[in-house]
């Protein structure tokens, strides 16, 4: 009789005997040993999982509803699913035309997370890009740095240092500083490396240790005599400057 003209199974189970061709000779298999000879890497039926040792070749779309962990892969279309786990190296084709050719997408209120050993750096949520920890990630490196940050907005709490600085607009200094009694040190804007050399400001004649050429501007002067001073010694003497009026 043909295996055609047997009738058809409902499903295979694992002790079905098959036949196979051995040397020549005829012998029975199981679907048990079947799976053992491919080393477990067989496709499941929905639900059951898929592992190998192997490579997983996708050129459509992989689908999957639980999480896929390994140690590499190769995509030439698309992977979809709840979660994924690698190890390794997850390789992208080259795509001309600048389209893209990785893409990490995640549902409103869902973040997309950059971790090392575990351990949060970077993460994306919503409208925001944002360090995994606060105050511990750097953007650049001393030997690798950004060509350019374009940006709309700047907040800094800690301190900007560079080399040039250019503004169109209005730049504003101290602006949590009220304007102190020239009695004592006030803000001020440094100029050089020299310690304590820069343009002052306070109210009343200054009265404070500053570098020898810094200048002093008193707000709340009302003589041509006291509005504008120049630290003279390096210390505490400033010599009052006459203005126009």
């Amino acid at each position: 009789m043909k295996i055609s003209e047997m009738p058809a199974a409902s499903a295979a189970n694992a002790t079905d005997q098959l036949e196979a061709n051995q040397a020549g000779f005829t012998r029975r298999v199981t679907v048990t040993q079947l799976q053992a000879t491919m080393g477990g890497s067989y496709l499941p039926l929905a639900g059951g999982a898929l592992a190998g040792p192997g490579n997983l070749t996708v050129a459509g779309t992989l689908g999957v509803t639980g999480a896929l962990t390994g140690t590499t892969a190769t995509m030439s279309g698309a992977l979809t699913g709840t979660s994924a786990t690698m190890s390794g190296t997850v390789t992208t084709p080259v795509v001309s035309g600048g389209a893209a050719t990785l893409v990490l997408n995640a549902p409103t209120g869902q973040r997309v997370s950059k971790r090392i050993n575990n351990v949060s750096i970077v993460e994306t949520q919503n409208n925001a890009m944002y360090p995994g920890t606060t105050n511990t990630i750097a953007l650049g490196a001393t030997t690798n740095r950004w060509a350019t940050v374009a940006s709309v907005l700047g907040d800094f709490t800690g301190a900007l240092t560079g080399t040039t600085a250019t503004f169109t607009g209005n730049v504003t200094l101290n602006s949590t500083l009220a304007v102190g009694a020239g009695a004592a040190t006030q803000a001020f804007v440094k100029a050089s490396s020299t310690a304590n050399l820069g343009i002052y400001y306070g109210t009343g004649a200054p009265a404070f240790t500053a570098a020898k050429g810094s200048l002093y501007s008193n707000t709340t002067a009302t003589t041509t005599t006291t509005r504008l001073f120049v630290n003279t010694d390096g210390a505490a003497t400033w010599a009052s400057l006459t203005t126009s009026a």
